[in-house]
């Protein structure tokens, strides 16, 4: 049997350590472990977790009491005080436990192996249904038991983040934009957002801002750019951070001394942001591979992709809506498996009334794939043009005339078309499209 005794009691060991055990308990079941008292002690650490009690060498060894199979108090207190001192580094808890379900596959591997040896010696089985029984067995090795997640673990983990949440902690990322915080609470890990706008509107420029600002804070940024070419992008993000007029980048001319100083200053703030970048990756299936990559080796906190129509997929597709829908399906897939924020742009239909552009809805969406049905939110942005634009509300007339009278500022209207935890709002943004740069209207 494929079994490593050292593997399973560095596990025990480890999670009666750690601070946090719940996000590790979840993914673990009995049948994960072979030794009886392991299986007992994870069993007790399951119920304490459900509990919301503590879990150390003391409370699992007083929860085991209650078990069958720990029924010798004495062994199973040495049991666990071995496990204790097995454990090098609690800190390596994440390897531990990637150890043991490796082992649990490969052992449920080696069952399939063995049942499709018997029936392949078994003449009274046809080869082709012997063969497609071994493959769904195969399959479920990957999608199943390595997936499943005990209710006694997660109902800790849950209560774990809430109370994080509730001190200031916790796993969101603050967007950046104060008025779509308040909107949907900033980004959480394995959700989707899209934000959708047509062409010139401004969405590249206010995933770059977003995205600045929330690497700024420390956070961990990785950003996918099919559109742009990396010094495209990097001097939208010099001109927002240094306050230079972006043209002046673009052109190489009027730059004064001043200019060289604050592009300076900002290009050695920049540069100090964990904030990568790719503008080789064409396929959904090569970004999320690097997408894992990043993760394992730097952590990642937001994953940008500008933008979701432009991603290919590697297996042929009879029609760009298949195609398209595969994308979303597979970035929604991305931010669940990677348990990380995905910001998705995608361009949206040109909807008009009366010859005049208007806000576009969630039904410019629907002519591409599966996309709003995948998102978890969906952004929509607007440039208005007119006081007399309907999405203008009362209040932001007099800011929307001022706007069009300077002209080098302009108004872009938000809509939180859809949030799977709440309703739908709209809010107004001032873009200084000369510097690439957003803020919220003053009340």
């Amino acid at each position: 049997m494929i079994y490593s005794e050292l593997a399973e009691n560095t596990a025990i060991g480890a999670l009666m350590q750690v601070s946090s055990p719940a996000e590790w308990l979840a993914g673990l079941c009995e049948e994960d472990f072979v030794q009886e008292l392991n299986r007992a002690a994870l069993s007790a650490m399951h119920r304490l977790c459900a509990r919301r009690e503590p879990i150390d060498i003391r409370t699992v060894g007083y929860e085991m009491r209650r078990d069958e199979r720990a029924k010798d108090e004495g062994k199973a207190q040495a049991h666990l005080i071995g496990c204790f001192r097995a454990c090098p580094a609690p800190s390596g808890v994440q390897g531990y436990v990637k150890r043991i379900r490796e082992l649990s596959a490969r052992r449920t591997l080696q069952r399939v192996a063995e049942k499709l040896a018997a029936s392949a010696a078994d003449e009274g089985f046809p080869p082709d249904e012997t063969a497609e029984r071994a493959m769904a067995e195969l399959r479920r090795v990957g999608r199943s038991e390595a997936t499943w997640q005990e209710m006694s673990a997660m109902v800790g983990m849950t209560m774990d983040d809430v109370e994080k949440l509730a001190g200031g902690g916790g796993t969101v990322t603050p967007t950046g934009i104060a008025d779509l915080d308040a909107a949907m609470g900033g980004f959480f890990p394995g959700e989707l957002t899209v934000l959708g706008a047509r062409p010139g509107v401004g969405k590249s420029a206010l995933a770059a801002y977003m995205g600045v600002q929330i690497a700024a804070k420390g956070k961990k940024v990785a950003v996918c750019s099919l559109e742009m070419s990396p010094l495209q992008y990097v001097k939208r993000l010099i001109a927002a951070q240094s306050g230079v007029d972006g043209r002046k980048l673009r052109t190489g001319r009027g730059i004064t001394e001043a200019d060289w100083t604050a592009m300076s200053d900002a290009c050695a703030e920049l540069a100090g942001y964990s904030m990568p970048f790719t503008f080789s990756v064409t396929t959904v299936e090569d970004l999320a591979a690097a997408a894992r990559r990043r993760r394992d080796a730097r952590g990642l906190d937001l994953l940008v992709v500008d933008y979701l129509q432009l991603l290919k997929v590697k297996r042929t597709c009879e029609s760009d809506y298949v195609r398209i829908t595969t994308v979303s399906h597979e970035l929604k897939a991305i931010a669940l498996e990677l348990e990380v924020p995905v910001l998705a742009l995608a361009q949206v239909s040109r909807p008009e009334t009366k010859g005049r552009l208007r806000m576009p809805t969630l039904d410019s969406l629907r002519g591409s794939g599966d996309i709003e049905q995948d998102a978890d939110n969906v952004l929509l942005l607007h440039r208005v043009e007119s006081v007399q634009d309907e999405e203008v509300p009362e209040r932001d007339r007099a800011t929307v005339a001022a706007f069009l009278d300077r002209g080098d500022m302009q108004y872009i209207r938000a809509n939180l078309a859809k949030q799977r935890n709440g309703t739908p709002v709209g809010f107004g943004m001032a873009f200084d499209p000369r510097h690439m740069t957003y803020a919220c209207i003053a009340r």
